[in-house]
């Protein structure tokens, strides 16, 4: 059953290009809402009256009020679909990652990564004598420049 829309003028559904429910993305107008630009929501309360939403973000937060035009239906692949479809071992993965949106791998994990690569410890010392040298050689260049008398 759809939930009841608050301050429906008519029944007549097409009215309304938004449902509790759906979910959009922020198009325009970024300093008059708290909605930002490619993150979805998913709507909470439609106000018919002067065609504007609230709408809730992936941790629960809920906006402020938008305009429709501000606002369009988003169609993408949200993660609840993505459960359904992937293999385990590809969610197994994705559990590695902080977030739905902009993932970013877990910082422990990430430590982790970097700690198993091969000689890394003489790796970084290696690269580091090298720039220390490349420097050292720059320098040693600029001495090599005429003096200039000071006026």
């Amino acid at each position: 059953m759809r939930p009841i829309l608050r301050n429906r003028k008519s029944s007549n559904s097409s009215s309304h290009p938004f449902r509790p429910g759906d979910r959009i993305r922020a198009t325009a107008s970024f300093g008059h809402h708290s909605y930002q630009p490619a993150r979805i929501y998913t709507v909470t309360e439609v106000d018919s009256n002067d065609n504007t939403l609230r709408a809730r973000d992936t941790s629960g937060e809920i906006g402020n009020w938008i305009k429709w035009r501000d606002c369009s239906l988003a169609h993408d692949i949200g993660f609840d679909w993505l459960k359904t479809v992937l293999p385990a071992e590809a969610l197994d993965i994705l559990s590695a990652f902080d977030g739905l949106e902009y993932l970013s791998l877990r910082e422990e994990i990430r430590n982790q990564l970097v700690l198993q690569i091969p000689n890394l410890k003489e790796r970084i010392l290696e690269v580091q004598a090298q720039q220390e040298e490349a420097l050292h050689e720059e320098a040693e260049e600029g001495d090599d420049l005429p003096e200039v008398e000071a006026f």
